[in-house]
């Protein structure tokens, strides 16, 4: 009997939908276009060597063929691949337009497509730079078409990996920002779900750490302290179990700022977690987030830049408009701040974390109708806010940072009240 019998992680990982990627397809005829468009398509490979949730299939399996050279439903049917990444090239002059397709391959409709432009003067910066941004993109759009086939199927068992994406949908559902605190903890149960059936998956317990880092931050949970605490355990017992999760590192690097100051083993976790995964808008938001606090205002506004070029829809684009908004203040940079804050507090007027930064902006910079017009819209999202929240989860590590924090609140009239 076969009962029993513990399946092979191989076979666990191709239980997963696969993506096919075809070659790229030059449009242009220039000498050196079907090359670049070669080179792109190799580059992309290269950078999905980081993506380990869903199994990927390289061009070399279909001989290098395009899309167009090929019967796509008919190949990936032959490779079982449930989607299919198709691309194409055209270059102008100096200038080159790059779309790329995701294809629902049991179907043949197109679940998502996008256009990159830019210019060839490096091209290698270029080709990775694109194919950054490509995977950073696709993977949201994948976990997003996986939730919707749970959804329309409904099968009679969800496996682990179908539960993350799942949980994928509910964060994206749930709000600018953090989400909602139901949005949250929905999460909460479908991952704790996830464990129920495999107890060693490290995904759900990064993502359970997550969501209790965001319950200290916001105050969802009365205990401040032990949510925190809560939040380093998962993420350290997802590290455990995979050294690799570049996720649970995100994670364990800003709990460690946030809850226990610890600035030197924030850094190394999220230098770690952009390692493992350059191309994951989260780990640039995560580490961006932690080198704000670390004193390093200009490097964390690098990687926070780099957030909204690998994914201009990032679910937490409240956030880390927050974090950039701050750090433009810091380094005193008044035009910068002041736009951040005016984009953030126009697509998230409700977010506490994103008001607070924003009236600290507004009040430093002068901007007394809009820090006032911020201040009243914080004290309805939080109601007790007050100067020992404000020392108490934001945890520079300069004093001087703080005291730039602090002077733009009181200056919109924060701690009136």
């Amino acid at each position: 009997s076969d009962q029993g019998k513990q399946v092979p992680d191989s076979a666990k990982f191709f239980a997963r939908p696969t993506v096919l990627l075809f070659g790229f397809e030059a449009m242009s005829s220039g000498e050196h276009d079907a090359m670049i468009a070669s080179g792109l398509a190799d580059d992309l490979r290269t950078t999905l060597s980081y993506w380990r949730w869903f199994p990927v299939i390289g061009p070399e399996a279909i001989s290098w063929k395009t899309a167009q050279e090929t019967d796509l439903r008919a190949v990936a049917g032959e490779l079982d691949a449930a989607y299919a990444v198709t691309g194409s090239l055209r270059r102008v002059g100096n200038e080159i337009r790059i779309n790329v397709g995701l294809v629902g391959t049991a179907t043949g409709r197109t679940v998502w497509a996008e256009n990159f432009a830019g210019s060839l003067e490096d091209i290698f910066a270029f080709q990775e730079g694109v194919s950054r941004m490509i995977v950073a993109q696709l993977e949201p759009q994948i976990a997003q078409a996986e939730a919707a086939r749970i959804q329309r199927t409904h099968p009679a068992s969800v496996a682990p990996w179908q539960l993350m994406a799942m949980a994928d949908d509910v964060d994206r559902k749930g709000g600018e920002g953090y989400g909602t605190r139901e949005s949250n903890f929905e999460q909460i149960r479908l991952m704790e779900k996830a464990l129920e059936q495999a107890e060693d998956f490290a995904p759900a317990y990064a993502r359970i750490g997550r969501i209790y880092f965001r319950s200290a931050l916001l105050g969802w949970l009365d205990d401040r302290k032990a949510a925190f605490e809560k939040s380093l355990s998962l993420t350290q017992k997802a590290i455990q179990i995979d050294p690799d999760s570049w996720e649970a590192h995100a994670y364990q690097g800003i709990a460690r700022v946030f809850g226990t100051r610890d600035f030197s083993g924030g850094r190394f976790h999220g230098y770690e977690a952009v390692r493992l995964n350059p191309s994951a808008a989260l780990a640039r938001h995560a580490v961006g987030c932690a080198l704000e606090c670390l004193g390093y205002p200009e490097e964390s506004l690098e990687h926070l830049s780099l957030v909204f070029r690998l994914n201009p829809n990032f679910p937490g684009r409240a956030a880390a408009l927050g974090n950039l908004a701050t750090c433009e203040m810091l380094v005193g940079n008044r035009d910068g701040a002041l736009d951040a804050a005016y984009r953030l507090l126009a697509i998230a007027p409700g977010y506490a974390r994103g008001l607070q930064r924003c009236a600290a902006i507004f009040g430093y910079f002068n901007q007394a109708d809009r820090a006032s017009e911020a201040m009243r819209l914080l004290f309805d999202a939080q109601p007790g806010f007050d100067e020992d929240y404000v020392r108490a989860t934001y945890p520079y590590e300069r004093p001087e940072d703080l005291e730039v924090l602090l002077t733009g609140l009181r200056k919109a009239g924060a701690f009136n009240k």
